[in-house]
C-alpha cells in the first residue's frame, strides 16, 4: 500500500483563487501602497491606492498571481 497522495486524492481547504474577489480581509501590516492581509484563513500579499492601518477590513478587487489588490471600500450592494 501506498503513502503517496495522488492530485485526485489532494483537496485543499482554501477557497478557489477565481473566488478571492471580493473576499473581505484584514489589514496585518502596511506601508507605501503595499502589505499583507489575512483572508480565508491565510495570509496574502497585497496593493493598494490607500493609506491603510493595522486592523482596517478591505475588500479584494483583483489577483494578479498571489498578490491581491485591495479597497477599504466593499464592493457595491456590500455594507461594511
Amino acid at each position: 500500500r501506498s503513502n503517496i497522495i495522488s492530485p485526485l486524492q489532494w483537496t485543499s481547504l482554501s477557497p478557489p483563487l477565481t473566488g478571492m474577489i471580493g473576499a473581505m480581509g484584514t489589514v496585518l501590516d502596511w506601508h507605501k501602497g503595499k502589505g499583507h492581509i489575512r483572508t480565508h484563513g491565510e495570509v496574502w500579499a497585497a496593493i493598494g491606492t490607500e493609506k491603510l492601518n493595522k486592523g482596517t477590513q478591505v475588500w479584494v478587487k483583483a489577483r494578479n498571481g498571489l498578490v491581491l489588490e485591495v479597497d477599504s471600500r466593499p464592493p457595491d450592494g456590500e455594507r461594511k
